[in-house]
């Protein structure tokens, strides 16, 4: 019965500190949008650290409903930066924002892109 016992714990042990737990990671939603609130597909978004946003912490394309989904291992909070290309018919815009992110929460955020991007040659 001791051997049983002793056998027995090591594995209730880690189902026990294994289920109490960490929660679901951190996810995002980030909509972008042109000034008109309509969705823009194709649009690069780029979630960075901050303060100094020199870690690229995601990076991906918007969908065909202007939509990103972002996974992240831990909580706080980032910088966001879309913008779309000088080859899209929306050319040259950019837009900034931020997400909370919280365990077992998906953060929605909708950013605008108004601002040219200044395009060096």
């Amino acid at each position: 019965m001791r051997i049983f016992l002793l056998l027995l714990f090591p594995f209730l042990a880690v189902s026990i500190f294994s289920s109490c737990g960490r929660g679901d990671d951190p996810r995002a939603e980030i909509t972008i949008v042109d000034v008109n609130n309509r969705p823009i597909p194709g649009a690069t978004v780029e979630i960075f650290a901050p303060p100094t946003d020199l870690i690229r912490e995601d990076i991906k394309y918007t969908d065909e409903k202007g939509k990103t989904y972002h996974k992240f291992l831990f909580e706080g909070t980032l910088d966001v930066k879309a913008k779309i290309s000088k080859f899209s018919i929306y050319s040259n815009l950019k837009g900034t924002g931020e997400i909370i992110l919280s365990r077992d929460e998906t953060y929605h955020t909708t950013i605008t892109l108004t601002e040219p991007v200044i395009i060096e040659e």
